[in-house]
């Protein structure tokens, strides 16, 4: 059982990584620059998580600006993450 709280540990901390990778390359990044293939690949990776909160966010017109879906994804998947860390430690 500690190996799939492990795991699931470390997968919720790759994911955070990942968004916040993106987030950061996106205000550096553009098209043409060296690194743009990399930034691609982290959108990639991020934009099935990134999608449904920036969805959300639209529903509640959050349309100023500034896009807030990096801070409401890690948010959700710490909440998920650690529940079900719980969940495991009490079975």
């Amino acid at each position: 059982m500690g190996m799939l709280i492990s795991a699931i540990a470390l997968f919720c901390r790759v994911l955070v990584f990942i968004i916040i990778a993106g987030a950061v390359m996106s205000w550096f990044i553009r098209p043409g620059d060296r690194l743009y293939s990399l930034y691609l690949f982290v959108q990639r990776l991020s934009d099935p998580i990134l999608a449904p909160c920036r969805k959300l966010m639209g529903r509640f017109g959050a349309g100023m600006g500034i896009d807030f879906s990096p801070v409401i994804a890690i948010l959700l998947i710490e909440i998920v993450g650690g529940l079900l860390i719980r969940l495991l430690y009490h079975v």
